[in-house]
């Protein structure tokens, strides 16, 4: 008997993924089949709701508390883009959480056609041969003022196919 997919979440047309969606619909992306931990909630900040996200991991505690967890999160704010953009957005996301416990490979240009913006790439975290991170903060590329998206991905060294896969 196959263990049932967790709510938000179907099959995937990629073999060994399941496609997730947040609570609202407008988020959906591809995630490990075993990511089977996953919160669709809206995205809150300092206590208050700033827009939509999803959050999906093996176990989304320990994605949270630690660099030596997989797992990814998925927001879209419409008040963050009101606020500042994207680079600082990602400025702040990567030196708050990542830049003291991980080495930074770099940060690199994103464009999918649909949203633009920077990525930074990390490894070691958590210390030599310590598990990948990847923070996104990318806006539309045609109201760039309309929202902010941020992505944060926690991987095994080189797993950069599930990486492009969320992407």
């Amino acid at each position: 008997e196959e263990p049932s997919l967790p709510a938000n979440c179907i099959e995937s047309d990629t073999a060994g993924y399941i496609s997730c969606y947040d609570d609202t619909g407008g988020i959906v992306m591809d995630v490990p089949d075993y990511w089977t931990d996953v919160n669709g909630g809206q995205w809150e900040y300092d206590g208050e709701i700033i827009g939509v996200a999803i959050s999906a991991a093996p176990n989304l505690a320990d994605f949270n508390d630690y660099y030596e967890a997989e797992g990814v999160f998925y927001g879209a704010s419409d008040t963050f883009a009101t606020i500042g953009g994207y680079v600082e957005f990602l400025d702040w996301y990567s030196y708050d959480i990542y830049r003291g416990g991980c080495t930074l490979v770099g940060r690199f240009d994103y464009n999918d056609g649909v949203y633009r913006g920077k990525y930074d790439q990390f490894e070691n975290c958590g210390g030599s041969g310590g598990y990948d991170a990847y923070v996104l903060s990318a806006v539309d590329i045609e109201d760039q003022f309309a929202m902010i998206v941020l992505v944060m991905i926690q991987v095994m060294p080189g797993d950069t196919f599930t990486v492009e896969q969320i992407w």
